[in-house]
């Protein structure tokens, strides 16, 4: 399957950031576009950013949800998202 830089850089973020443990760290949708455009010469548009995840969703990599506290949108890797996104980073 081919994946774009920025669902790589999604998938990168949210795996390395799982740490070794098995609890899923979760990230809001916005603070995902914040650290991803933190560092970047050309920041990526926020179309682009939702059509990422959006992408990652339907593949089944990223489980999305409502947290019941803040009421906005979280993602967060899926058992699968964990098994590719080390494939890719842990070569």
């Amino acid at each position: 399957m081919r994946m774009s830089t920025v669902q790589k850089d999604i998938l990168l973020l949210l795996y390395d950031h799982s740490g070794l443990g098995n609890q899923a760290v979760s990230f809001s949708a916005i603070s995902m576009f914040t650290l991803l455009n933190q560092h970047r010469a050309r920041p990526v548009p926020v179309t682009d950013f939702r059509r990422a995840c959006h992408k990652l969703l339907a593949i089944g990599l990223v489980e999305k949800y409502r947290d019941e506290q803040s009421q906005k949108v979280v993602f967060r890797l899926s058992a699968e998202g964990k098994t590719s996104a080390s494939l890719l980073y842990c070569r």
